[in-house]
């Protein structure tokens, strides 16, 4: 024998019912047009900062990522982008390296740990900070 559910929990069930039916013949809202123009944007200009860091431009991939930075600035992507810059900049030029940029380099080097392809520049980069404080044996070691 099956009971009736009582009034109030009726009305509850046909309140999620409808609720349901209603969500169910809607269709998604459409992307705001503004929005894919500025994360289109953001794309070219990254594809321009990834294009000028394959030809060892740095300030010119950094120009770039700034721009796109300015579109979207909690863009991971671009974040990430930014620091592989900065790394593979001080490991071609050790006189980037300065004590301002010591803390960043630090910094990026451990965030992008998981990228193997940076992993020989992220080596050079921590022998180089280790100079910089005067660590001739970890620098060593660094580069072994």
């Amino acid at each position: 024998m099956m009971m009736e559910p009582s009034p109030s929990l009726r009305g509850c069930l046909v309140a999620v019912a409808v609720a349901l039916l209603g969500a169910c013949g809607r269709s998604p809202e459409p992307p705001d047009p503004a929005q894919l123009a500025t994360r289109s944007a953001a794309a070219a200009h990254l594809d321009r900062a990834r294009a000028a860091l394959d030809a060892g431009r740095f300030a010119v991939a950094r120009v770039a990522l700034d721009a796109a930075a300015e579109l979207t600035p909690r863009d991971q992507e671009i974040q990430r982008a930014r620091q592989r810059v900065e790394v593979l900049e001080a490991a071609a030029d050790p006189e980037v390296v300065s004590d301002e940029a010591a803390a960043r380099l630090t910094y990026a080097v451990e965030v992008l740990s998981d990228e193997p392809a940076l992993a020989a520049a992220s080596a050079v980069v921590r022998a180089r900070l280790a100079l910089l404080r005067g660590e001739g044996d970890a620098a060593l070691a660094e580069l072994d």
